[in-house]
């Protein structure tokens, strides 16, 4: 074998080791955490209550999400915003598996600041998706909790499309919780928000030392109960609309929000409206069957798998209305 030919058979040795080696890590390296849940929230001076909440509750919602999740590693993190001009616009925890850091972090956050209404939303949003550290492997949610809506002027923040758009590529579900009085166009935005990113909204009152309102909220997109309940009261449906394709890459289902109408523009649906996205490879076999309970609205979806569909969107009417707060139970069966 000549000296060329040696060379390029050790070249080639050496590029098959180091592949091999990077397939091992990739294989035998585990994930850092199997949940990573982020909390964005509003400090400004309206929020005392709310963030006096968190600081009581965030170790009993640790706790709680843990034993909903046996087995799974979760790690916190937390992100304070406030607005441009106040002591601060963000301050970041990044993740940790222990819980006393972002523990900590909240005790030493105080709720100041603001006042002029829309605060800077949209920045805390963008800190918790890039500055929090998230695990490549694990399921990713944050939590962006506000009394009021994004500051919309700022010509060089973050754009709300630009942020849902990096939040899909990064796999992070936003669940957003409106607080007290956040005013009606918060109130859609923080839906549309939660909505295009496949997390749910929910609505809470004003948080009393007695009613760990807020915690409550947050532990019931974190881990949905498994308990059996009543599917309430019937409400009839019938379809709207049929789309085939547009469905994004996860079953959604929500009430009320917005869609798309003619010409991609924004329009608003009525309370009565229920929306069902199929994923790809995925089918509807029948309507949804809806019941309305007190807290909460119950749908029951028949799905069989098709390998030839392109996804769909379908929209029903609902006979009756469910309030702009109620979160969504899906449950589903094989069709």
């Amino acid at each position: 074998m000549s000296p060329s030919a040696r060379e390029t058979s050790s070249r080639r040795r050496q590029v098959l080791i180091t592949a091999m080696a990077a397939v091992v890590l990739l294989i035998t390296a585990p994930a850092i955490a199997d949940l990573d849940i982020v909390f964005v929230l509003d400090t400004t001076g309206s929020m005392q209550r709310e963030l006096d909440e968190a600081k009581n509750r965030v170790v009993d919602l640790a706790r709680s999400v843990g034993e909903a999740r046996p087995g799974e590693t979760l790690r916190f993190g937390v992100v304070a915003y406030r607005d441009r001009g106040d002591a601060y616009v963000t301050r970041v925890q990044e993740l940790s598996e222990d819980v006393s850091g972002p523990l900590e972090f909240l005790k030493s956050l105080q709720a100041d600041g603001g006042g002029d209404g829309p605060e800077d939303v949209l920045g805390g949003i963008a800190a918790g998706i890039r500055e929090t550290g998230w695990s490549p492997g694990a399921e990713r949610m944050l939590f962006l909790v506000g009394d009021a809506p994004p500051h919309l002027d700022y010509g060089d923040g973050p754009k709300p499309q630009e942020l849902v758009d990096e939040a899909l590529r990064e796999r992070i579900a936003i669940h957003t919780i409106g607080c007290r009085s956040l005013p009606t166009h918060g109130i859609r935005f923080f839906r549309r928000l939660a909505y295009a990113t496949e997390g749910s909204y929910q609505h809470i009152g004003a948080v009393r030392a007695a009613e760990p309102e807020l915690a409550s909220a947050l532990l019931r997109a974190a881990a949905p109960s498994t308990e059996v309940r009543s599917a309430g009261d019937p409400v009839a449906v019938t379809p709207r609309l049929h789309r085939e394709g547009g469905a994004g890459t996860a079953l959604l289902v929500r009430h009320g929000g917005d869609s798309r109408g003619p010409q991609g523009s924004t329009r608003a649906l009525d309370g009565c409206v229920l929306e069902v996205r199929v994923p790809p490879g995925m089918a509807l076999t029948d309507p949804p069957e809806v019941g309305l309970g007190a807290d909460v609205l119950n749908v029951a979806l028949s799905i069989a798998s098709d390998p030839v569909s392109i996804g769909s969107v379908d929209l029903y009417s609902m006979e009756r209305c469910a309030a702009l707060s109620t979160p969504v139970r899906v449950t589903l069966g094989e069709g």
